[in-house]
């Protein structure tokens, strides 16, 4: 392909052909549409850090003049504004444009970028000319007819595809192997002048269910059948900013009764995005290709996007008391899923997978039908110190609080709502106290503990972690007990019997069940200021060596933690 001569071409020319030839070298990078908050900002390319890579693009193709250098001096200060003041980590700032610098060129970028806090590059010529020969169709499809033949090809394929007078004719025997040269031909002849998109076809006795299709970058399947075989065109877009480049106009008339269910569905997609299904006339479609439809009517179905193509973006998410307190704050992942002239539908899961939660945003910042999904088995085997910080939103989830969303790495306030009544998750308070007790109990024990399945945990297990946890904590918890056995050496039975009636304690190991593992938080001390032993017609009770002791007029005990286990004693 002959050189392109970018002296000639117009200045919007050069540009716009160099930020395409940029998008299909970095596929994943993002196109900034130009406007007075673009930040300086072309092209962004977000790296595994999280730290951006900035792409500047300029017409320029002769030496540079004040005026030129004025342009590229003020882009530059409007990214370093546009970044500080968002706190945007900046890995690197490359002006692109098909000049090679001077030395002169070289000292002045340098100065000017001086302090910069990252890295910064001149691409020139060399480079444009590089992006041009490794990407021919780019500069096919918008400096000569690339447009032009593309179409022709589509035409071709279709033509080829369809191939029914040959299959009408008898008397021409007709191998299936006979088509592959001309497949193959024509999905590169398909495939060679289109810099946005590329195009997959396929022949199948079944209408495939374009539903279904998993394709990645796929933006539209086109079908048509003679009733015997059914021809399938995928259209992939080569970048992830294709759809903005070559947009995909869609227009389409449709009638609604006022008031009616139609009415609402259509105004709730106009102003949110959500799916919606509706009959509809006039239909006209611009596809890539001119694989359009026009004037036809039938129905319209605008689903979600498939999982895992919408981009995530981290939040924090705060509650706080109605006199600003903060009660809880958790990490969200957060996903966009539909989004309208007025609001959007987004959709999120805790950054420890404890709940996901959808909620509405309708612009600026207002949040409204935010609900929340949560089961005890996305917490089972997570470390304790992981699912508490979800468990305590969770459990602050409720009227009169406030919820707001915070962007995590500017402190800047996204979105806020006040919950209303009937919002609360059922359980999570007591599942909440359950992780701090475990946690009391874990630090002690020298040992991990993962969460349990709290759906079949018995109550009587969450009260023995209770009252470990009380004690751990230095706190004397009282309780009723009716009978305690208290083992006797032989030969010391007598002494024994003399510290009845009155005040025992009792020293013992404590042993702490979770999910059938024992721990062993420690010494326990049982004490109770009346105790007798049991005894039948005023003689004492001895079995196996051992006696019972038991109240005195209701007399109620006290646990308190008493250090590390030794085998049980009696003092008196």
């Amino acid at each position: 392909m002959a050189r392109v001569e970018w002296t000639r071409l117009s200045g919007d020319e050069v540009e716009e052909v160099v930020a395409i030839l940029l998008s299909r070298r970095l596929p994943s990078s993002e196109r900034i549409r130009p406007s007075r908050g673009d930040g300086g900002i072309d092209i962004l390319l977000r790296g595994e850090d999280g730290r951006y890579h900035v792409f500047q693009v300029k017409k320029f193709a002769a030496n540079l003049k004040a005026s030129e250098k004025k342009q590229i001096e003020k882009s530059f200060k409007r990214l370093v504004k546009y970044t500080s003041d968002r706190g945007m980590l900046v890995s690197g700032w490359s002006l692109v444009t098909p000049l090679d610098r001077t030395n002169e060129n070289r000292i002045w970028l340098e100065t000017l970028t001086k302090g910069a806090g990252f890295s910064v590059e001149w691409r020139g010529l060399s480079f444009v000319d590089g992006l041009a020969s490794e990407f021919p169709d780019v500069v096919d499809y918008y400096l000569r007819d690339g447009r032009d033949r593309l179409e022709t090809a589509v035409a071709s394929l279709t033509t080829l595809l369809r191939m029914q007078s040959d299959l009408d004719d008898s008397s021409k025997k007709f191998e299936p192997g006979d088509a592959s040269a001309s497949l193959y031909s024509l999905h590169e002849q398909m495939n060679r002048y289109d810099p946005h998109y590329r195009y997959d076809f396929s022949v199948d006795a079944e209408r495939p269910n374009a539903e279904l299709l998993d394709v990645p970058g796929l933006v539209c399947a086109v079908q048509e059948s003679n009733g015997k075989s059914h021809v399938t065109i995928k259209v992939i877009t080569r970048f992830a900013d294709a759809v903005q480049v070559r947009p995909i106009p869609f227009s389409f008339r449709v009638s609604a009764e006022k008031g009616s269910e139609l009415e609402r569905t259509i105004q709730d997609f106009g102003n949110f995005g959500v799916p919606v299904t509706f009959p509809v006339e006039g239909v006209e479609l611009s596809l890539p290709g001119g694989l359009g439809v026009e004037s036809s009517a039938g129905e319209v179905s605008i689903g979600l996007p498939k999982k895992g193509s919408m981009p995530s973006h981290e939040m924090r998410f705060d509650i706080l008391d109605p006199s600003g307190v903060t009660l809880a704050s958790t990490g969200m992942v957060m996903h966009t899923v539909t989004k309208g002239r007025v609001g959007a539908d987004l959709y999120g899961t805790e950054e420890n997978g404890v709940f996901n939660l959808t909620l509405r945003m309708v612009f600026p910042n207002l949040l409204s039908r935010v609900n929340i999904k949560a089961s005890n088995d996305s917490l089972t085997g997570k470390r304790l110190e992981s699912v508490l910080p979800g468990l305590n939103f969770l459990a602050n989830f409720h009227a009169p609080n406030v919820l707001k969303m915070i962007d995590p790495f500017t402190g800047a306030q996204a979105g806020s709502a006040e919950l209303g009544e009937g919002s609360e998750h059922s359980g999570a308070d007591a599942i909440r106290v359950c992780v701090e007790d475990l946690l009391s109990i874990q630090e002690v024990v020298g040992r991990r503990i993962l969460a349990p399945d709290f759906s079949v945990v018995p109550l009587e297990d969450t009260e023995e972690w209770s009252r470990a946890a009380r004690l751990i904590r230095g706190q004397d918890v009282e309780i009723t007990w009716d009978s305690i056995a208290i083992h006797i050496k032989p030969g010391f039975e007598q002494s024994i019997f003399d510290q009845f009636p009155g005040a025992l304690v009792l020293r013992y190991p404590m042993l702490v069940d979770v999910a059938g593992e024992n721990y062993d938080v420690g010494l326990c001390q049982f004490w109770t200021p009346g105790a007798q032993l049991k005894s039948r017609e005023g003689v004492v009770i001895v079995e196996d060596q051992q006696v019972f002791a038991v109240p005195m007029d209701g007399s109620r005990g006290v646990l308190r933690m008493g250090g590390k286990s030794d085998p049980p004693e009696l003092q008196g």
